[in-house]
Protein backbone atom coordinates (compact mmCIF):
# COMPACT_ATOMS: atom_id res chain seq x y z
CA UNK A 1 0.00 0.00 0.00
CA UNK A 2 1.25 3.47 -0.83
CA UNK A 3 0.50 4.90 2.62
CA UNK A 4 2.96 2.54 4.32
CA UNK A 5 6.58 3.54 4.71
CA UNK A 6 9.07 1.31 2.93
CA UNK A 7 12.68 1.11 1.83
CA UNK A 8 12.10 3.04 -1.43
CA UNK A 9 10.39 5.91 0.40
CA UNK A 10 13.19 6.05 2.96
CA UNK A 11 15.80 6.21 0.18
CA UNK A 12 13.87 8.98 -1.59
CA UNK A 13 13.55 11.00 1.62
CA UNK A 14 17.25 10.62 2.44
CA UNK A 15 18.14 11.72 -1.09
CA UNK A 16 15.84 14.76 -0.81
CA UNK A 17 17.40 15.62 2.53
CA UNK A 18 20.98 15.49 1.17
CA UNK A 19 20.09 17.43 -1.99
CA UNK A 20 18.33 20.24 -0.11
CA UNK A 21 20.38 20.20 3.08
CA UNK A 22 17.30 19.76 5.24
CA UNK A 23 17.11 19.23 8.97
CA UNK A 24 14.95 16.14 9.42
CA UNK A 25 12.69 15.51 12.39
CA UNK A 26 10.41 12.57 13.08
CA UNK A 27 7.64 11.72 15.50
CA UNK A 28 5.12 8.94 15.80
CA UNK A 29 1.76 8.05 17.27
CA UNK A 30 -1.72 6.70 16.65
CA UNK A 31 -3.33 10.13 16.09
CA UNK A 32 -6.77 8.67 16.71
CA UNK A 33 -9.64 11.18 17.16
CA UNK A 34 -7.50 14.11 16.11
CA UNK A 35 -7.78 16.96 18.64
CA UNK A 36 -6.11 20.32 19.48
CA UNK A 37 -3.41 18.55 21.50
CA UNK A 38 -2.29 16.63 18.42
CA UNK A 39 -2.26 19.77 16.27
CA UNK A 40 -0.25 21.78 18.79
CA UNK A 41 2.19 18.91 19.35
CA UNK A 42 2.94 18.64 15.62
CA UNK A 43 3.27 22.42 15.27
CA UNK A 44 5.69 22.48 18.20
CA UNK A 45 7.74 19.67 16.63
CA UNK A 46 8.02 21.64 13.41
CA UNK A 47 8.87 24.85 15.27
CA UNK A 48 11.66 23.10 17.21
CA UNK A 49 13.28 22.07 13.91
CA UNK A 50 13.99 25.68 12.93
CA UNK A 51 13.32 27.81 9.82
CA UNK A 52 10.46 26.34 7.80
CA UNK A 53 12.20 26.22 4.42
CA UNK A 54 15.12 24.21 5.79
CA UNK A 55 13.26 21.61 7.82
CA UNK A 56 11.16 18.54 7.15
CA UNK A 57 8.90 16.75 9.66
CA UNK A 58 7.95 13.13 9.05
CA UNK A 59 5.10 11.67 11.09
CA UNK A 60 4.96 7.89 11.45
CA UNK A 61 1.41 6.76 12.22
CA UNK A 62 0.61 3.40 13.82
CA UNK A 63 -1.35 1.07 11.53
CA UNK A 64 -4.73 -0.08 12.91
CA UNK A 65 -3.48 -3.42 14.21
CA UNK A 66 -0.67 -1.86 16.22
CA UNK A 67 -2.77 1.07 17.39
CA UNK A 68 -5.06 -1.53 18.96
CA UNK A 69 -2.10 -3.28 20.60
CA UNK A 70 -0.68 0.00 21.95
CA UNK A 71 -3.95 1.65 23.02
CA UNK A 72 -6.18 -1.34 23.81
CA UNK A 73 -9.47 -2.87 22.74
CA UNK A 74 -11.83 -0.64 20.81
CA UNK A 75 -9.05 1.40 19.31
CA UNK A 76 -8.52 2.95 16.92
CA UNK A 77 -11.82 4.77 16.52
CA UNK A 78 -10.77 6.27 13.16
CA UNK A 79 -9.39 3.85 10.51
CA UNK A 80 -5.78 4.20 9.40
CA UNK A 81 -6.64 5.47 5.89
CA UNK A 82 -8.49 8.43 7.42
CA UNK A 83 -5.97 9.04 10.22
CA UNK A 84 -3.07 9.27 7.78
CA UNK A 85 -4.96 11.75 5.56
CA UNK A 86 -5.82 13.96 8.55
CA UNK A 87 -2.19 14.03 9.73
CA UNK A 88 -0.99 14.86 6.21
CA UNK A 89 -3.38 17.82 6.18
CA UNK A 90 -1.78 19.49 9.20
CA UNK A 91 0.34 22.52 8.37
CA UNK A 92 4.01 21.81 8.99
CA UNK A 93 3.85 18.07 8.37
CA UNK A 94 6.20 17.32 5.47
CA UNK A 95 5.20 13.68 5.08
CA UNK A 96 3.24 11.06 6.99
CA UNK A 97 3.39 7.30 6.62
CA UNK A 98 1.82 4.31 8.28
CA UNK A 99 4.08 1.76 9.91
CA UNK A 100 3.17 -1.78 10.85
CA UNK A 101 5.47 -2.52 13.77
CA UNK A 102 4.95 -2.00 17.51
CA UNK A 103 7.50 0.85 17.54
CA UNK A 104 8.95 2.95 14.71
CA UNK A 105 12.50 2.06 15.77
CA UNK A 106 13.33 0.30 12.48
CA UNK A 107 12.24 3.35 10.45
CA UNK A 108 14.04 5.83 12.70
CA UNK A 109 17.22 3.80 12.25
CA UNK A 110 16.82 3.92 8.47
CA UNK A 111 15.72 7.57 8.21
CA UNK A 112 18.50 8.84 10.49
CA UNK A 113 16.65 11.99 11.59
CA UNK A 114 18.44 14.86 13.30
CA UNK A 115 15.87 14.58 16.10
CA UNK A 116 12.92 12.39 17.09
CA UNK A 117 10.12 14.06 19.06
CA UNK A 118 8.10 12.51 21.87
CA UNK A 119 5.53 14.00 24.22
CA UNK A 120 6.71 14.85 27.75
CA UNK A 121 4.60 11.94 28.96
CA UNK A 122 7.45 9.74 27.66
CA UNK A 123 10.08 11.37 29.92
CA UNK A 124 11.60 8.77 32.22
CA UNK A 125 10.28 5.87 30.12
CA UNK A 126 12.19 3.62 27.76
CA UNK A 127 12.21 5.17 24.28
CA UNK A 128 13.55 2.57 21.80
CA UNK A 129 14.00 5.26 19.14
CA UNK A 130 16.69 6.90 21.32
CA UNK A 131 19.18 4.30 20.04
CA UNK A 132 18.97 5.90 16.59
CA UNK A 133 18.25 9.61 17.09
CA UNK A 134 18.43 12.27 19.78
CA UNK A 135 15.07 12.57 21.57
CA UNK A 136 13.45 15.92 22.23
CA UNK A 137 10.42 16.07 24.51
CA UNK A 138 7.52 18.36 23.58
CA UNK A 139 4.99 19.75 26.06
CA UNK A 140 1.40 18.58 25.77
CA UNK A 141 -1.82 20.56 26.23
CA UNK A 142 -3.31 19.57 29.56
CA UNK A 143 -6.75 18.01 29.33
CA UNK A 144 -6.41 16.80 25.77
CA UNK A 145 -5.83 13.14 25.05
CA UNK A 146 -7.80 10.76 22.89
CA UNK A 147 -8.32 8.47 25.88
CA UNK A 148 -9.81 11.31 27.96
CA UNK A 149 -12.01 12.43 25.05
CA UNK A 150 -13.38 8.90 24.61
CA UNK A 151 -14.10 8.70 28.33
CA UNK A 152 -15.85 12.09 28.29
CA UNK A 153 -17.98 11.02 25.30
CA UNK A 154 -18.93 7.76 27.03
CA UNK A 155 -20.05 9.71 30.10
CA UNK A 156 -22.00 12.19 27.98
CA UNK A 157 -19.87 15.05 29.24
CA UNK A 158 -19.67 18.49 27.73
CA UNK A 159 -16.52 20.39 26.92
CA UNK A 160 -14.82 21.61 30.09
CA UNK A 161 -11.42 22.67 28.84
CA UNK A 162 -12.17 25.60 26.55
CA UNK A 163 -9.12 27.65 25.58
CA UNK A 164 -11.10 30.20 23.57
CA UNK A 165 -13.87 32.58 24.41
CA UNK A 166 -16.92 32.47 22.16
Amino acid sequence: MEDFIGTKKVQALRHLRRRRGLTLGTTNGCFDLLHPGHIQFLRDCKEQLGPTSLTFLIVLVNADRYCSIVKGDGRPIIPQADRIQMVRGIKGVGAAFLFSERTPEKWIRRLKPDVHFKGVDWKGKEVPESKHAPIEFISLIEGYSTTSLIERIRKGGACHNSHRET
